[in-house]
């Protein structure tokens, strides 16, 4: 995918997850930290396929009948949250 400038957060090549039932179960493999996703995470993780932040967005807020805005503010805070326990990578201007 090109450089569009866009958002795009991918997951890490660190990380190894299944989907257990309804939702996904990750492990950092460096300092095996687990981290088990709620609904709203899981869905997020399904779609970190090299969409845009935004376009994640749009998928959460309408899967969950929420605001555009609300669900773009929450899936960037998720996003930082993965990002700073090294399970996803940025890779697009903000």
């Amino acid at each position: 995918m090109e450089d569009s400038g866009k958002e795009i957060y991918a997951r890490s090549p660190r990380v190894a997850f299944r989907r257990i039932g309804d939702s996904f179960v990750l492990v950092n493999i460096e300092d095996n930290r687990i981290l088990r996703l709620n609904g709203a995470g899981t869905e997020i993780w399904g779609l970190l396929d090299g969409r845009d932040v935004e376009s994640v967005a749009a998928g959460l807020g309408a899967l969950f009948g929420v605001p555009a805005d609300e669900a773009l503010a929450d899936t960037r805070e998720f996003l930082e949250l993965l990002l700073s326990r090294g399970l996803v990578e940025r890779r697009g201007a903000g």
